[in-house]
């Protein structure tokens, strides 16, 4: 059994401060875990981002960070992070291997640029939900960035991608609104060609709501790059985009990709690209220029 000892609230959360009876405790906690004191008042499942400190009876300890949903990441991952709501929030998030169970989110005070490490693979849903990041620069490929990972952070003007490396599972994914509505964000820098051997999805409404990214080249990719419902809705009809593609193959999954009442021109750089996006994108096809690199 799980006993509260004292729980102190901080921003956006609890840490919070348990006893358990035996150290079997500790190695057989499930999500969604519910907390009692030992006088049996029942906390229930604690908010999401609160630090769990738990200490068994030969005072070994496990820490945990809950993320979405009340679930466990463990101490081990993310250690150094225990204390990030009551102290300066870390810029480089270098030794984790995905940010699975941790979220940042509604931390507007946090206006400061971001670099994920090599090691960081998976953005969790929400993750940087309404927090005041300013930039990401990514150092690796990466897998998924999870639907509203990024979704709504005002203080966001760039996004850099690396310019080498493997894909780490050949089906790269930006899910749906990962940056929807991240209104001053004006770069969002790919390689010119996608990593080795992977494929890239843009999920539904990607980017939508950028209205000032006015500028966006999409990578040319090995397998192929894929584009769901109002994924490229960005800039605005005062501010009109220009979104360039290096080259195929590219697979539009709804007609409305590219919104043209804020879109200037589409840029490509061959005939058969170009034949692509005007035959399955047909309200766009007036936009589309083949101009020589």
């Amino acid at each position: 059994m799980l006993y509260l000892d004292y729980a102190k609230p901080v921003e956006g959360g609890y840490i919070l401060n348990f006893f358990a009876d035996d150290i079997k405790d500790i190695e057989e906690i499930s999500n969604g875990k519910k907390f009692v004191t030992k006088n049996g008042t029942d906390y229930g499942v604690p908010l999401d981002g609160s630090t769990v400190v738990i200490t068994s009876p030969d005072k070994t300890k496990k820490t945990y960070i809950l993320g979405m949903g009340g679930t466990w990441a463990e101490g081990d991952r993310f250690s150094q992070y225990i204390n990030y709501k009551l102290t300066t929030f870390p810029t480089e998030l270098l030794n984790v291997y995905a940010l699975n169970g941790i979220s940042f989110a509604k931390q507007t005070e946090m206006r400061v640029p971001l670099i994920l490490g090599e090691n960081v693979y998976d953005i969790d849903p929400r993750t940087f939900y309404y927090s005041g990041i300013t930039s990401v620069t990514f150092l690796a490929p990466f897998m998924s960035i999870y639907q509203e990972a990024f979704y709504g952070c005002k203080n966001l003007t760039s996004v850099v991608f690396p310019s080498h490396g493997v894909s780490v599972s050949g089906e790269d994914v930006i899910f749906g609104q990962a940056f929807y509505g991240c209104e001053n964000l004006t770069s969002v820098v790919f390689p010119e060609n996608w990593y080795e051997g992977g494929r890239l999805t843009f999920h539904e409404q990607a980017f939508y709501g950028c209205k000032n990214l006015t500028s966006l080249t999409i990578p040319k990719a090995a397998i192929e790059i894929d584009f769901g419902s109002q994924a490229l809705y960005i800039g605005s009809e005062e501010n009109k985009a220009t979104i360039t593609f290096n080259g195929g193959p590219l697979e539009f999954l709804s007609e409305d990709v590219i919104n043209p009442k804020t879109t200037d021109k589409i840029i490509t750089f061959d005939e058969a690209t170009a034949e692509i996006i005007k035959t399955q994108l047909p309200s766009v096809a007036n936009l589309v220029e083949v101009v020589s690199k």
